[in-house]
């Protein structure tokens, strides 16, 4: 009875520590590709790594952290939404399929939106998603 209940406990507060640490490593894990790639990345191919940036998290573990990272460490404080796309995508080649150009954008969208101080009144990361995804299609040739 009451010793089962203490070990079902302290099982459970095991459990939690281990996904409060895996959570931490991830984030360690997430941060240290990003500095790689910042650092990196004009040495790997830009058509392979803008494929890499954009799968699935079901493909790649962690991937949304990992590219928010990068972005971040890019830094696109205080430059306007096509300014700031365009630092980014100096860095690798956009994929020519829709959903992997979402998902880069929707991690654009929303390290531009964090990192804004001044510029732009933007209400949110949708209005920035939107006006990165106007951009990108009217400067992609058809």
């Amino acid at each position: 009875g009451e010793k089962e209940k203490e070990e079902k406990e302290e099982t459970e507060v095991e459990r939690k520590k281990e996904r409060a640490w895996e959570r931490e490593l991830k984030a360690l894990h997430a941060a240290s590709l990003g500095l790689f790639l910042l650092f990196f990345g004009e040495k790997l191919d830009q058509i392979l790594l803008g494929e890499w940036l954009s799968e699935r998290s079901d493909v790649i573990e962690n991937i949304e952290n990992i590219r928010e990272d990068y972005f971040s460490f890019i830094g696109l404080q205080d430059l306007e939404v096509s300014a700031g796309l365009r630092k980014i995508l100096s860095y690798f080649r956009l994929p020519g399929e829709a959903q992997k150009i979402e998902r880069l954008l929707v991690s654009f969208a929303q390290v531009y939106f964090k990192q804004q101080t001044s510029i732009e009144p933007l209400k949110n990361t949708d209005t920035v998603l939107i006006l990165a995804y106007s951009l990108t299609m009217l400067n992609t040739a058809a």
